[in-house]
Parts: C-alpha cells; structure tokens; sequence
C-alpha cells in the first residue's frame, strides 16, 4: 500500500505543496508501526510578484546608489554668520557691561571721598558769592587776618553775616549759613585736617604733606591732599 507525501511543487508565481506517493514499507520504517503519519495540510504561499525586489536586495546588473554627503553649501555658510553676529553682539554687550561693572565695585572709601571733595567745593562757591567773594578759612571774614582751620570750620559750620563774623546761633545779622554739618574727614588718610596755601603760593600738581585736604582760599581751590588712585585709574588727587 502506498500512502501520500507532500513536497513542494513550484510554478511560476506560486509555491504549493503537492502529494507524493510513498511504498506503505517505507513509512512504516519511519514511524516505527503500522500507523499513518499525520498528513500535512496544503498551505499555499503567494510568491514575490514579478519585478518585486526583496528586502535588502537590488536587482541584477542595477549599479549600488551612492549617498552624496552634505557639503559646505549656503545654509552652512548661514549658521556661520549667526555664530559671528551672536559673537559680535557679546563683544558689544561686554563693552557697555565691563564699564558699569567697575563703577559697582568701587570701594566705598572711594566714592565717599569723590562725594565730599565736591560737596566741599561746592558749599565754599556758595559761601564765597554770599560774603563779597571772599572765601571761608579768613579769621573775621577778614582776607588780610591769617589762614586757620578753626577760622574755616566756625565760618562753615555756625551763622555768619556777609562779612563772615560768626554767630552760634541765628539772629538778624548771623543769617547766612550754615554751609556744613562738618568739615568730613579724608576717606583715605582718615585726616580732617586742612593744608592752606597762600595768595602767593602756586597749587601743587601732587599732594604735600599728611593732611586731609590741599586748599587755597584765595582762589578756592581744594583737592583731596592724598596719593594712590581709585579702581577707575582716576588718581584721587584729580578728583
């Protein structure tokens, strides 16, 4: 007795299996008994339509396809320039920041001292055009009496009248003034002191001696009488 196999049988466009006659003798060597081998079922497998190319494949005698690589073309030369202009941008930024930056990290010393070198200019212009243009620091008001501290702090800390006598208090006469809570003390040297120079003398270009302060009364000048400079490069001196 013969029993059916199944092979695969192809035709173009289709894969099917087909049966296959067996002699009975050899299946019963294969399986061992006398018993039929479970048949397999026809399955039917839809092959590649013609001119379909597999996954991964190219056809025959067709040439590989090459990938062109980027090259510098305008959108590269474009992310160029916006790399250049945000640097450019940063560069100007840094120049108006930097600036301020310094200004903001000037010790307290010296702006307190930049404050009081004008503040007392300022109140000696005002004293001077109150008292017939005859600035503090002369005994009376009187510019013929010698030059003394104690002389310019009563004229600039209490009442005075237009000729520059002192009052501690406020009366019809005293009216003028005051022109200062105090004389301020150098922020740098911590001296309150005050150098006078005379009519004659010529003002110097540098500080001279230990006090606080360089002033010459007949002109009105004063400087803040002390070397070194400030985080600026401005020599305190100048200011």
């Amino acid at each position: 007795m013969t029993q059916c196999r199944w092979r695969r049988a192809e035709a173009p466009g289709t894969e099917r299996l087909t049966p296959v006659r067996t002699p009975r003798s050899i299946l019963d060597a294969e399986t061992g008994e006398g018993g039929s081998p479970p048949l397999l079922s026809p399955v039917s497998v839809q092959a590649p339509s013609a001119g379909a190319i597999p996954s991964g494949r190219r056809p025959v005698g067709q040439a590989p396809v090459e990938i062109e690589e980027p090259g510098p073309g305008p959108r590269h030369r474009s992310g160029v320039l916006e790399i250049l202009t945000v640097v450019a941008v940063m560069g100007a930024l840094a120049a108006l920041v930097v600036p301020r930056a310094i200004l903001a990290a000037e010790a307290p010393h010296d702006r307190a001292l930049k404050q009081d070198v004008t503040h007392l200019r300022d109140q000696i212009l005002i004293y001077r055009a109150e008292h017939h243009g005859v600035a503090p620091g002369y005994l009376n008001g009187d510019p013929t009496q010698p030059l003394s501290l104690d002389a310019f702090t009563a004229q600039m800390t209490q009442y005075t009248d237009d000729l520059g006598r002192v009052s501690p208090v406020k009366d019809a006469a005293h009216h003028l003034g005051p022109y200062l809570a105090r004389v301020p003390v150098n922020s740098i040297n911590g001296s309150g002191e005050i150098r006078f120079l005379g009519r004659s003398a010529t003002f110097p270009d540098q500080p001279v001696g230990a006090e606080g302060w360089l002033y010459q009364p007949s002109t009105g000048i004063l400087a803040a009488n002390v070397t070194g400079h400030d985080a600026a490069g401005t020599a305190y001196f100048d200011y």
